[in-house]
């Protein structure tokens, strides 16, 4: 993700309630840690 996705993603986050800003980072975090898994296995 390059800067300017993360720009607009925040601009989206700023309009969300707590629970769903909650919701979408454990959502984002399963999402790192995916990928940090399929590159450990690729290894």
């Amino acid at each position: 993700m390059d800067h300017s996705e993360l720009v607009q993603e925040m601009i989206l986050l700023e309009k969300l309630t707590a629970q769903e800003r909650l919701k979408h980072a454990k959502r984002r975090r399963q999402q790192q840690l995916a990928n940090w898994a399929r590159r450990e296995a690729s290894l």
